[in-house]
């Protein structure tokens, strides 16, 4: 685990730059990971490699106000699919244990606001856990810093495996779009 935030941003943009080299690129970050990706696309704008665009996928800022909601703790632990067994064990709970401690790492954080152009893709369905919370109404997601958005089918879970598809084709509807935008 990374010591702190400015631990994580600086290995992280170091990877993303090692990996694209000096072409563009685009950073995603999907549920608790568009945390990361946001303070990474930040890290890179401050050292002169801003990505071509941010993509959040139902992603959710954590704030003391909403860290203690039940149905925003279960995202971190899905139920099982396919194959019945449970995603975390007891002999090995260290995926359950690295969530909490970014939790942690993010719970205090305000983004910083980018010139990234950044689009938050949400769930146009909440998970039942979010339908069966007494603040159920406060279910879907926002960024506080600028960005576009678009809604795609299913659920945080569902827009990922059922509807990839429709989830892929819109973020590269907005691509498509930004490019346009950018070659006018």
């Amino acid at each position: 685990m990374p010591q702190d935030r400015d631990a994580l941003a600086r290995t992280q943009a170091e990877n993303v730059l090692r990996h694209v080299g000096d072409g563009p690129f685009v950073l995603v970050g999907r549920s608790a990971g568009g945390n990361v990706a946001h303070l990474v696309a930040h890290r890179l704008e401050c050292a002169g490699r801003a990505p071509a665009g941010l993509i959040l996928l139902d992603t959710y800022h954590i704030t003391p106000d909403n860290s203690g909601k039940d149905w925003l703790l279960s995202l971190a632990a899905p139920p099982p699919r396919d194959t019945g067994q449970p995603l975390f064990d007891r002999d090995d709970d260290s995926a359950l244990a690295a969530t909490g401690a970014y939790n942690r790492i993010f719970l205090d954080w305000v983004p910083e606001p980018v010139v990234t152009p950044t689009l938050l893709v949400r769930a146009l369905r909440p998970t039942p856990a979010m339908a069966a919370s007494a603040d159920a109404d406060d279910w879907r997601t926002s960024w506080p810093v600028a960005h576009d958005v678009v809604d795609v089918p299913g659920d945080h879970l569902t827009m990922m495996r059922e509807h990839a598809e429709t989830t892929a084709s819109a973020i590269r509807a907005w691509m498509e779009a930004r490019t346009a935008q950018a070659g006018r």
